[in-house]
């Protein structure tokens, strides 16, 4: 099972992210288009504009386990 990631920025602005753990900078790739990650992955990204970056953000997404959904026990 896979999930999409997409991102925004102001106008104007380019996002710049990275998928192995490492800070983003203006020589990371260019965000285009929804990423789509099949495992457990950190996504670390940046908007520039102007020359003036933004705060590092930052999110991991897990992978799911293929078993489905399945009984709690309480």
């Amino acid at each position: 099972r896979s999930t999409q990631v997409s991102m925004s920025a102001e106008s104007g602005a380019s996002i710049y992210y990275t998928l192995d753990g490492s800070t983003p900078t203006s020589a990371s790739t260019v965000y285009s288009a929804p990423i789509t990650l099949s495992d457990t992955t950190t996504v670390k990204a940046i908007a520039i504009k102007d020359g003036v970056s933004s705060t590092l953000t930052s999110r991991t997404y897990t992978k799911q386990s293929g078993n489905g959904g399945g009984n709690d026990v309480n």
